[in-house]
């Protein structure tokens, strides 16, 4: 009891209570009940015995009760303290755990750019070596360049859409990438060569059909050299179609699509195949456009070099406003030689020479003839006279000073939107004839993915800016101030017509226009006009760079239109539609200055030609420069092993040919076989144009009923209907497949010695398979249709033209037959004066 009281004492002491009253009877039994245990009870135990221990409780649990007692000002000072230093303590440890956080958190991050950058650093000194390597090699290989052509040697083509990761994703939404990837198939038919062999990667999987129709096309080599098809017979092991197995893992359309010499870089199995393909013979990596840098590491993988520029100088050549700069500085000097030739030729004027004066007068026939294509017998005299001066053609071709280099009135560099106007405004004002014009964004413009169009007709102030053009006249309009109310004016509303009337084409990256401009002022972007006439010509050619900077021209063609004029569905083969000697000029010109720049491999340059209107004269625009291999080349080697022949350049004319080799017959001898090759020289010889060849090519014909129908039955479907190709005349239709799967897609050509016969070839084949896939129910979503009006509408023309030639041809036969008459029933000067000379000696 003792102890407890003492125990009470202290609890009252320490909380300041002077009086409690302990109730003994409870005393006891709590003495009783906690008698091992009395030091250790609870102040709630201990207040048990205690009357009224609530208010006790109560005053007990006030605050700062504990600091009434005894020592109560020594234990607030104490309690105070421990809690400033718990404080103090707490917040050192919180910064210093901030600190040890940040301390790791920089480590780690120094730790991952350290490890990043070597990895980059790795990557660049990989990268950079493999570009010397391939550079080394393809130097070397420029040195022996007939070597390597004449010998046995394996060409390995990669058609690899080695885009950006943005453009990949871009090309994967609309579902183009593999496509594209997938369409040049036809290069495999440079195995038409005896000294190549040729490898070819594609994206798309291949069926048994497919490598059954191509054993049999490629097979048909030596069929198609003799005309008999009894003599074909297989070349598997001339050529493979490898397709790499990391396709299966890595699909097109995923969110960070791989091209396809990144698929080839992660597939261990097909480069080892390959590999050993090749079997250390001289080879070469021809890949498509560009800037990937994984093609040349699988080229250093192989072994060999890539037949293309460095990536730098590719990712520069497929801006659009590297294309302005070029044409601008080969214009800047043309004009400078140019000036110096005719600062010579003024110094020479005093000096007769019967050659120069020559060279004049063929200078201004061709003038006239380029200024003046619809009059055939200035051609025919044009062609006479050029084969008169054979000695002359080099100067012909090379010192032409009116041959025109010409590019669409334009803009570029473009990133704000305060330029934008200022600049549309103002193209608008000085070129106010032409109506439509062409936006491009700078870094993707792929098959006009990111092109949109506005014209200019929809402007409030356009008929009152064409009066004004009218009332000041052509020479006068060239002047700022004579523009200057009708720039403001323009200006006002320019803003507007971006808003309301800019339109994309159908296969573009954006959703609407104003996403377009975002990336347009984002990337940069260029400004081109259309031409302004409603109907113009669009044409390809493309040359190639050797090593030795060697420049020649392996493929032509004009495009063929769908209704828009913007898309081309297919070319016809060579082109025609300008004379070939300006374009050879501007060709051999242009490739001569992208081989300063370092550029090696194949160029694309694209032309645009119109008649215009006020000049009355034909007018030819450069529009774009494309560095890398494309369709038009990889079906144009379709058409060439089809005729078992080369793309010519005829060297005096300048005249784009494919010229058809006679057949010959395998089954004579050795001595059989020189007199036929020296016969048929003669017979090329004297029966050249006979031998020519025109071809209507497309590698964009689509229709969504051939995926129910599989590739055995389609050619079931073409030789029931005769659609085939003879091998004797070679004249015919061949099939380029080039997907097993999908089968929406095709390739195809029509190859006759006649370019209508061609065309005609090529509709009727569309009609009959566009009848034999599709229904009255299910006519499907297809291209057919409308290539097959535009076929209708070019044969239709060409019938016109030929009709208003004949008629002058008769008129001129007539005017020649008047004369004649006229001649003898006059007698000339040169008859009198024979007839007086006569007399005189008599």
């Amino acid at each position: 009891i003792s102890t407890l009281l003492c125990e009470l004492e202290n609890l009252f002491d320490f909380y300041g209570i002077s009086v409690a009253v302990v109730n003994g009877v409870k005393l006891v039994k709590l003495t009783e009940e906690y008698e091992n245990s009395l030091p250790s009870l609870t102040s709630d135990i201990l207040l048990t015995c205690v009357e009224d221990s609530q208010t006790i409780r109560r005053i007990m649990n006030e605050p700062g009760s504990s600091f009434r007692g005894r020592h109560g000002t020594t234990r607030a000072a104490i309690k105070i303290q421990s809690i400033f230093r718990r404080f103090r303590a707490q917040k050192q440890y919180a910064e210093q755990k901030r600190l040890r956080g940040a301390a790791a958190i920089i480590s780690t991050a120094w730790i991952r750019y350290k490890k990043l950058k070597w990895l980059r650093e790795r990557l660049s000194d990989t990268r950079k070596y493999c570009t010397e390597i391939s550079q080394k090699k393809l130097k070397e290989l420029g040195n022996n360049w007939e070597h390597f052509e004449q010998n046995n040697h394996v060409l390995i083509h990669l058609p690899s859409a080695s885009y950006s990761e943005t453009i990949r994703q871009q090309l994967s939404s609309i579902k183009e990438l593999e496509y594209m990837e997938s369409r040049q198939i036809a290069r495999i038919c440079e195995v038409r060569n005896p000294n190549t062999d040729v490898v070819i990667v594609t994206r798309a999987p291949i069926s048994d059909d497919i490598l059954e129709y191509y054993n049999k096309l490629l097979g048909l080599t030596k069929a198609i050299e003799t005309g008999h098809v009894e003599d074909q017979c297989s070349i598997n092991s001339r050529y493979r179609i490898i397709v790499p197995e990391a396709v299966k893992y890595f699909h097109s359309d995923a969110s960070s699509p791989m091209c396809l010499a990144s698929l080839l870089k992660y597939s261990p199995r097909a480069l080892k195949h390959i590999r050993y393909f090749i079997a250390k013979r001289p080879a070469l990596l021809i890949p498509s456009s560009g800037e990937h840098d994984d093609v040349f590491y699988v080229a250093n993988y192989l072994q060999i070099p890539v037949f293309s520029a460095l990536p730098s100088i590719n990712a520069l050549f497929t801006l659009q406003s590297t294309t302005k700069r070029l044409i601008n500085q080969l214009i800047d000097i043309i004009n400078d030689n140019n000036t110096n030739n005719s600062n010579n030729n003024n110094n020479d004027t005093h000096r007769n020479n019967p050659s120069n004066v020559h060279l004049s007068k063929v200078s201004m026939l061709f003038t006239s003839v380029i200024t003046n294509r619809k009059n055939p017998s200035n051609e025919l005299h044009l062609n006479k006279l050029v084969n008169n001066v054979d000695k002359l053609k080099n100067q012909l071709i090379i010192k032409q000073n009116y041959w025109k280099i010409e590019q669409p009135p334009n803009d570029f560099d473009i990133y704000t939107i305060d330029y934008l106007h200022e600049t549309l405004a103002s193209l608008f004002t000085e070129n106010l004839p032409i109506k439509n014009w062409l936006l491009k964004i700078d870094h993707n413009n792929i098959d006009k993915c990111s092109t949109a169009i506005v014209s200019i007709d929809n402007l409030q102030s356009f008929k009152w800016a064409l009066e004004q053009r009218q009332w000041h006249g052509a020479s006068r309009w060239n002047k700022k101030w004579a523009q200057e109310n009708t720039y403001v004016k323009i200006l006002s509303e320019v803003s507007n017509l971006l808003q309301k009337h800019l339109k994309l084409f159908s296969n573009s990256f954006y959703t609407d226009s104003e996403s377009f401009l975002q990336a347009f002022l984002k990337h940069g972007g260029v400004i081109e006009a259309c031409p302004p006439v409603d109907e113009w010509t669009n044409l390809s050619v493309v040359i190639v760079i050797l090593p030795n900077k060697t420049i020649r021209i392996v493929a032509s063609g004009d495009h063929l239109h769908l209704d828009d004029k913007f898309h081309t569905w297919g070319e016809t083969i060579p082109m025609t539609s300008v004379s070939p000697l300006w374009v050879n000029y501007i060709c051999i010109e242009l490739g001569s200055l992208m081989a300063n720049k370092g550029v090696v491999g194949y160029v694309n340059i694209d032309f645009l030609t119109f008649i215009h209107p006020e000049k009355n004269e034909q007018i030819l625009w450069i529009t774009d420069i494309k560095p890398g291999y494309t369709d038009l080349l990889a079906m144009t080697q379709l058409v060439l092993f089809s005729c078992n022949t080369e793309f010519e350049v005829n060297p005096v004319t300048g005249e784009h040919q494919i010229i058809a080799k006679p057949t010959t017959s395998l089954k004579n001898n050795n001595v059989k076989i020189q007199e036929t090759t020296k016969s048929d020289e003669k017979y090329t010889e004297k029966d050249r144009n006979k031998l020519k060849r025109y071809a209507v090519v497309s590698s964009r014909l689509q229709h969504s009923n051939l995926t129910m129908i599989q590739y055995s039955v389609f050619f079931k479907i073409c030789r029931a209907n005769y659609i085939g190709y003879d091998l004797k005349e070679r004249q015919g239709v061949l099939f380029a497949p080039m997907d097993s799967y999908r089968r929406d897609r095709l390739a195809m050509i029509s190859v006759s010695d006649n370019l209508e016969k061609a065309l005609t070839q090529f509709g009727s084949t569309l009609k009959i398979l566009h009848k034999e896939v599709s229904t009255p129910n299910m006519t499907g979503i297809c291209n057919f249709q409308s290539v097959i009006t535009e076929i209708e509408q070019i044969l239709g023309q060409v019938i016109e033209n030929s009709m208003d030639q004949k008629r002058e041809v008769e008129k001129n036969q007539q005017q020649k037959s008047h004369q004649q008459q006229s001649q003898e029933n006059n007698p000339s000067k040169r008859q009198i004066q024979q007839s007086h000379e006569h007399l005189r000696r008599r």
